[in-house]
């Protein structure tokens, strides 16, 4: 099935998309970094992990990060089990989008905004909020489940700004793996004017999308405090948000992110590590250990290889059945 996988790749990669809340960019932006992580070497990588397939799975999506499902799902069609999707109602207009290719293609994929199908299926997989996760994981009652709630990710910079910036711009700021943190050794007005202008270079090029009300209040309410005790910059759809690390807690808002200055990165995993078990990624161009987050260059943190450990779990033998 790995031929008509990559089929399908290149049939979504010239579809229509529907912006799904980011600007006509950003969504194509969003969906090319996505498709580009399934590409003909990381496939057949994939296709030669041992393993027997399941014989059918469900993937539940988070409403967040419109891609997510994309890499899963071509894995496990690419074994050959057949898959239900199930999006989120907000991205109910990439339903035809992914049935339709996947269709032309010869794929057991069917899509829905309905979770029955995929609540039924071998093994489960899901995304979504902490409680969400729980609460499937108990209606498994030990059938396969593989359940991945809130995380969030930082940064540890001292260069590199346009590459964190362009980590932040990939779904407007939303998703596991987009940085809510940077941490530098560099005073804070330096670092602050530094983010900004790379932020206003990629937002420039990159539109903002549709923001929810709730947002632009958390937006306000950390931005009233930056100003009291630190550093704000802004510009059309994005703000930098300069704070001591004490006042710092993570909190993903859209194109809008903290930046704290810290002496070293032992400060800077004192300020995270009271959030491990939640570190998704941490950004660092001299690739030092962060706990059991993932460790990435900057510029690489929404461009996961299918080839690694995602919150714990090896994603290439995660969808197949051991051999023994």
């Amino acid at each position: 099935m790995w031929d008509r996988v990559q089929d399908w790749r290149e049939r979504l990669r010239v579809a229509e998309l529907p912006s799904l809340g980011l600007s006509v960019e950003g969504a194509a932006h969003a969906w090319a970094a996505a498709l580009d992580s399934l590409d003909d070497n990381a496939l057949s990588a994939a296709s030669q992990v041992p393993g027997r397939p399941y014989a059918s799975a469900g993937f539940i999506a988070a409403s967040t990060v419109f891609t997510a499902p994309l890499e899963w799902c071509a894995l496990l069609l690419g074994h050959g089990t057949p898959v239900a999707l199930k999006l989120a109602s907000a991205h109910a207009d990439l339903v035809p989008v992914l049935q339709r290719t996947a269709n032309a293609a010869g794929l057991p994929l069917s899509v829905s905004i309905d979770s029955e199908a995929a609540k039924s299926a071998d093994l489960l997989i899901a995304m979504g909020s902490d409680a969400t996760v729980r609460a499937l994981e108990r209606e498994r009652s030990g059938r396969p489940f593989l359940g991945f709630g809130h995380r969030f990710s930082a940064a540890w910079i001292e260069r590199a700004w346009e590459a964190i910036a362009q980590d932040l711009i990939v779904h407007d700021g939303y998703g596991c793996m987009s940085p809510v943190l940077i941490a530098t050794p560099l005073p804070l007005d330096e670092a602050v004017d530094r983010m900004a202008e790379a932020l206003a270079t990629w937002s420039a090029r990159i539109p903002l999308g549709q923001v929810a009300p709730a947002d632009l209040a958390g937006i306000r309410s950390r931005q009233a405090l930056a100003r009291v005790v630190g550093r704000v910059a802004s510009g059309t759809g994005w703000s930098v948000h300069g704070l001591p690390s004490k006042h710092w807690t993570p909190m993903a808002l859209p194109r809008s992110i903290a930046v704290c200055s810290v002496a070293s990165r032992a400060d800077a995993w004192a300020m995270l590590a009271a959030h491990e078990p939640h570190l998704s990624t941490v950004a660092d161009a001299e690739g030092h250990a962060w706990g059991s987050a993932r460790v990435v260059l900057p510029g690489h943190m929404q461009r996961p290889p299918l080839d690694r450990v995602h919150d714990g779990v090896p994603v290439l033998s995660a969808v197949l059945r051991t051999t023994d």
